[in-house]
C-alpha cells in the first residue's frame, strides 16, 4: 500500500510538472491596409498573430503616443493627424513568452 502511494504521488508530481511546463508560443503578425496615407487617414490594423489557441491581450503602439490593448485578433483603427513616420508596433503574450511585431507608416 505504501508502495503504491509513493508511485501515485510520484505520478501527480510529474503530472503537473509536465502540464506547467508548456508555455503558449504566440507569433505576432499584423497588417495594415496603407502604409503610406495622408493626415486624417483611417488606417486599420488587423491582428493576424498566432496565439497558440490561447487567449491573450494585443497591445498596440501606433508610434505618436497612441496606445491601445484590445482582444486578440481585433482590428484596430487609428488616426494620425501629423505628417511623418511612424512605427506601429503589435506585441502579444506576457513578458517572458512574448512576441512583436513592427512596421513603418508613412502618413503625408
Amino acid at each position: 500500500m505504501k508502495l503504491l502511494t509513493q508511485i501515485t504521488l510520484i505520478i501527480m508530481v510529474l503530472g503537473i510538472t509536465l502540464c506547467g511546463c508548456r508555455k503558449p508560443k504566440y507569433k505576432a503578425c499584423f497588417t495594415v491596409d496603407k502604409t503610406t496615407a495622408n493626415i486624417g487617414d483611417t488606417l486599420i490594423f488587423t491582428d493576424c498573430s498566432d496565439y497558440d489557441g490561447s487567449t491573450t491581450t494585443a497591445f498596440w503602439s501606433f508610434g505618436d503616443g497612441t496606445k491601445l490593448y484590445n482582444k486578440a485578433h481585433e482590428i484596430a483603427r487609428h488616426v494620425y493627424n501629423e505628417s511623418g513616420e511612424y512605427e506601429v508596433r503589435l506585441n502579444i503574450g506576457e513578458k517572458e513568452n512574448s512576441s512583436e511585431q513592427r512596421k513603418s507608416i508613412i502618413i503625408q
